[in-house]
């Protein structure tokens, strides 16, 4: 399994949100979660899937290098699920992925 970044309308001349996608391969799926960022598409780096501009002390860098920190919360949390299951014996589902994102990221109540 791995996942990675993309966005939703790559052309779009405006803003456009950010989805985590991950493929798993015993499911022939993949897995898409809206990350509630969103970028315009000359600020994303296609080629390594996240923000450009991450250096400096602009405003324009200080945005970008707080939407990759976001990003990396997501590929954080998916990894780790992806890790406590392997040490469970255990395979992963779609639906438990997404219940697990969805109260990480407070998208349900407790």
């Amino acid at each position: 399994m791995r996942s990675t970044f993309n966005l939703k309308e790559s052309k779009k001349d405006g803003l456009t949100s950010i989805r985590l996608i991950a493929y798993f391969k015993d499911e022939d799926k993949k897995f898409v979660y809206s990350t509630g960022e969103s970028i315009h598409p000359n600020d994303w780096d296609f080629e390594l899937k996240q923000p450009k501009h991450l250096t400096g002390r602009t405003k324009k860098s200080n945005e970008m290098r707080t939407i990759k920190h976001q990003l990396d919360r997501y590929a954080n949390l998916f990894i780790e699920l992806i890790n406590r299951n392997k040490v469970l014996n255990r395979d992963i589902t779609i639906k438990e992925v997404r219940r697990e994102f969805d109260k990480h990221f407070k998208r349900i109540k407790p």
